[in-house]
């Protein structure tokens, strides 16, 4: 997944949410939590606390109109955030006032079912405070999600069906340029103060913002991008949209982004810190202590997971050494690793062919997917390329949600990048994980739950999503994938690389660990090309702690399977556990053994029927 669209479970938060300040004027927060206090004295609790959910999804989406567009509320196209250092730092001052509110809720007077989404915002929330001593905010630009491409991606999400979409963009694009500003003033701040992004995670952003505006501006990809009208709009209409928007991107955008490119290039990164770890900041210790426990949503400690890591790593590495034998070859392993990534036999031929077997893979999962959900979400999805002007620092794959209210599709984004250096033996992993039974399924059934408020639909944790997608490469097994040993070394290649996430992030971040250190480790376990290991380290040096969550939650969601198994016997189907783990959306860790654990206890006390 996206990280613009992996949000842990979200209360407000700029910090939290990684999303710009607030688009309405500075009093609103204020007004919206008097208002909620003015009722806690004339309603019931139950009342209240009702009418705040509904109450704060309207507030959060017209003050985030970015993830009003990605989650399809209506009405906030046109609008931008204000993310500007002194909006963002005013926020952080209002998770306060919100922890205050919550606090006069009194837990005991609400019904059940609204005593799990109080816990979880409480929670939330309490994290949020904690956050708030960290300045994440002048980490403001790195390779991953650059400011100037972020906002093309939004372009992108936006609806197009009529003349209003469209100018709606154009309202947006208008906005983009003094966005842009701010992400840069925060950088600044951030040399002041040192708190930078390391120079190696933001070698390649220079090359990158170029890559938007190239001389001819009728080929940059937001000129491109506005250029896609829907039918029925009328030419003068379009002449007259594009005309303002070539203005826009020529006059504004343009002279923008290369003034951030030369304040990186002649400023920034000659400045920019050389170490690579979170601990390496003020306070650095605490903050990636609490980044392991926001992600994994669990109590472990950085020394912990790194010891669950190579436990991990040991473990595959001896299933890595079974397909080895079943693959007949005889040298080591790290021998067969080097083969499996280099023999031209494993590599696709050409973009076409890793589109095709892409989409022919994912359509084979489709047919089989009843045979483990009794709920299968109505929203379709897609499997298209990474665009071009942003796949040569990104990830192999990912989901990007869908918005059914905004007629938008979920897509599994493949990297088409040098084709003939990627391998197909990953194909059925990969599928798995991003589309389904994975990310798609996942996030397109959270989103249908409609008895679940808004904030519960559309929120996340990391350890719980990316779990979830791990545990659905595992699944596989079931549905009839990796028959071919080819992939079944790829699906534990795949997970071997998660359970090397473990040891290189509390690596680096935590025990001192060398960039080149945590390349060399990578490589010995993970049959990628160097460019492709290289572009993961710097992904876990500007986005610690994530790369945790995934291992975590796997390991988590095959625990309760077992368990519930070896409880049930007979009674264990697949499908109705399969259904518990999903129709509470998005949780905890901690809470989601909770939830089935009494979901065995109930099965258990149901009579056996003939």
């Amino acid at each position: 997944m996206r990280k613009s669209m992996k949000l842990l479970f979200v209360t407000v938060l700029t910090v939290v949410m990684g999303v710009p300040g607030f688009a309405a004027g500075p009093n609103t927060f204020d007004v919206f939590i008097s208002r909620m206090d003015s009722q806690l004295t004339n309603k019931s609790m139950n009342i209240v606390f009702d009418d705040f959910l509904k109450s704060y999804w309207t507030y959060l989406m017209e003050t985030y109109p970015e993830w009003a567009t990605y989650v399809g509320y209506p009405g906030q196209n046109a609008r931008l955030s204000d993310n500007s250092l002194a909006r963002i730092r005013a926020d952080k001052k209002n998770i306060d006032k919100l922890a205050a509110f919550l606090a006069k809720i009194k837990r005991e007077k609400l019904d059940l079912s609204q005593q799990l989404t109080f816990d979880l915002i409480v929670d939330s929330t309490k994290l949020a405070q904690r956050e708030t001593q960290f300045p994440s905010e002048l980490l403001a630009l790195n390779q991953l999600d650059n400011g100037p491409q972020s906002r093309l991606q939004l372009l992108m999400a936006m609806p197009r069906e009529k003349i209003k979409d469209m100018e709606d963009r154009l309202t947006r694009l208008r906005g983009f340029a003094q966005v842009i500003k701010n992400d840069q003033a925060k950088l600044v701040e951030g040399l002041l103060t040192g708190i930078t992004v390391p120079f190696p995670a933001m070698r390649r952003a220079p090359a990158d913002l170029m890559k938007l505006i190239p001389k001819d501006v009728a080929k940059s990809p937001y000129f491109e991008e506005m250029s896609n009208f829907p039918k029925d709009v009328l030419a003068q209409d379009r002449e007259r949209i594009m005309a303002e928007a070539r203005r826009v991107i020529e006059t504004e955008i343009y002279p923008t982004i290369q003034e951030l490119n030369r304040f990186l290039v002649n400023e920034y990164l000659p400045k920019t810190r050389r170490t690579i770890g979170l601990s390496d900041l003020p306070n650095g210790r605490d903050w990636y202590d609490l980044a392991v426990k926001m992600h994994t949503t669990t109590e472990m400690s950085a020394e912990e997971v790194h010891q669950l890591g190579l436990k991990e790593v040991d473990r595959l590495s001896k299933e890595l050494d079974k397909v080895k034998v079943d693959l007949k070859f005889k040298g080591t392993l790290k021998q067969f690793i080097v083969y499996m990534k280099n023999d031209p036999k494993f590599r696709f031929k050409s973009e076409d062919d890793m589109l095709s077997q892409y989409r022919s893979t994912a359509k084979r999962i489709d047919g089989e997917l009843p045979r483990f959900f009794s709920k299968l979400p109505r929203q379709t999805y897609g499997v298209k390329p990474v665009p071009a002007f942003m796949n040569e620092s990104n990830a192999g794959a990912y989901y990007e949600g869908g918005a059914a209210s905004a007629g938008r599709a979920g897509f599994f984004m493949i990297n088409t990048h040098l084709p003939k250096n990627q391998h197909w033996w990953e194909v059925e992993s990969l599928t798995s994980h991003e589309a389904v039974p994975g990310h798609h399924l996942q996030i397109a059934l959270a989103q249908e739950l409609d008895e679940l408020p808004e904030l519960r639909k559309h929120g996340g944790y990391t350890a719980f999503t990316e779990g979830w997608a791990l545990y659905a490469e595992s699944l596989g097994y079931e549905i009839g994938l990796y028959q071919n040993p080819a992939m079944k070394f790829g699906q534990i290649t795949n997970e071997i690389w998660r359970a090397v996430r473990l040891v290189v992030d509390t690596g680096m971040h935590s025990k001192g660990w060398s960039r080149q250190q945590a390349i060399d480790y990578m490589k010995s376990y993970i049959a990628k090309e160097e460019h492709e290991i290289v572009v993961e380290i710097d992904r876990y040096i500007v986005w610690p702690g994530q790369a945790l969550a995934y291992k975590v939650g796997q390991l988590k969601f095959q625990e309760l399977k077992e368990r519930a198994k070896d409880k049930l016997g007979s009674k264990f189907d697949v499908r109705v556990f399969h259904d518990r783990l999903l129709d509470g959306g998005a949780l905890p860790l901690r809470v989601l053994q909770s939830r089935i654990d009494n979901w065995v206890t109930n099965e258990l006390a149901k009579p056996v029927t003939n």
